[in-house]
């Protein structure tokens, strides 16, 4: 995250199970996304969902299905507490993707009871207090030209890396050790230092004994 230090875990979930919520609590971790674009569940998921997490004592993040406006605000609506944008490519996109995730004067994003403030009961201290996490993913070759610009952005929290489109946008599909697409991952890291963003890696195919090790290495 931007102007911080503090190293922070999650996972993914792209299976409707309610019970795999269950099974994360206590290993760990802070943060728990729904996956909309490559996951099994709908929108309409979420409010149920969203609300275990948060029982569970994880931050409900939806990654969405598309860079959408509308999509966000819906999201939003349901309960979760921050929102990852897939396929951005340059800074004008992505500060409207923000600003919409936002209430006014700071953005545009609609006022109205849903689950997000028990249908009005919080609705007050929601329009006061409410910030949303908002990460744009960085994974194709156009954004990674636009990441300078892209780091600028008011509240703009962080960014992930999703190395699989990237490393399509490339040429080099899969490929992890080719060289462009080490040196674009060189020029993510050096960019996000240098502006104090917290970079993520979405998980790639490794046999499960090697994991430990990739994320210490990670860590470190």
């Amino acid at each position: 995250m931007k102007n911080s230090k503090k190293i922070s875990v999650g996972t993914w979930m792209q299976i409707k199970n309610h019970e795999t919520l269950n099974l994360i609590k206590g290993n760990g971790f802070e943060w728990i996304v729904f996956d909309l674009e490559h996951g099994n569940f709908s929108i309409e998921d979420l409010a149920i969902l969203s609300q275990l997490a948060k029982l569970n004592n994880l931050i409900p993040l939806c990654r969405l299905s598309k860079p959408c406006q509308d999509e966000a605000m819906l999201v939003l609506e349901k309960g979760v507490q921050g929102i990852i944008f897939p396929r951005v490519t340059n800074e004008i996109e992505c500060k409207k993707l923000v600003n919409c995730c936002f209430y006014p004067p700071i953005g545009f994003r609609g006022v109205g009871f849903s689950s997000s403030n028990r249908f009005g009961k919080t609705l007050s201290e929601n329009l006061k207090n409410f910030k949303p996490i908002i990460i744009m993913m960085i994974e194709n070759v156009t954004a990674c030209k636009n990441l300078d610009k892209i780091l600028k952005i008011k509240n703009l929290s962080g960014i992930f890396v999703g190395p699989y489109d990237l490393s399509a946008s490339l040429g080099v599909v899969g490929d992890f050790e080719s060289k462009v697409f080490k040196r674009n991952i060189d020029k993510i890291i050096k960019c996000t230092d240098a502006v104090m963003v917290a970079r993520g890696d979405l998980g790639v195919e490794l046999p499960p004994s090697n994991v430990p090790g990739i994320q210490k290495n990670i860590i470190n």
